[in-house]
């Protein structure tokens, strides 16, 4: 009989546990500082990178992030852009 009780004690606490982790990863998951909210065009000059591009845009978030979503908005291949190159650009704005 106590081993059941033991059993369902270690169920009922791992089963807890569970729920917590899974309840703080879906809070912290979609609480992001700052979200998209419109797109730019900016022209690259000699000297741009993506990198800094992504880190004037939104200089509080991971620039790996922002370039990936510049990659994706401009069907970028590669990292590289190109002097006079035009890039759209998601603009970022805290939200509250």
């Amino acid at each position: 009989m106590k081993s059941y009780k033991k059993l369902y004690s270690v169920v009922g606490i791992t089963l807890i546990a569970t729920v917590m982790v899974l309840t703080a990863v879906i809070v912290f998951q979609n609480t992001d500082v700052q979200q998209k909210i419109d797109y730019k065009e900016i022209i690259v000059n000699p000297g741009d990178t993506l990198w800094g591009i992504a880190k004037a845009t939104a200089p509080d978030q991971d620039p790996r992030r922002i370039i990936w979503d510049i990659r994706q908005i401009n069907e970028l291949e590669q990292a590289i852009v190109y002097p006079g190159q035009i890039l759209v650009i998601p603009t970022y704005v805290e939200s509250m």
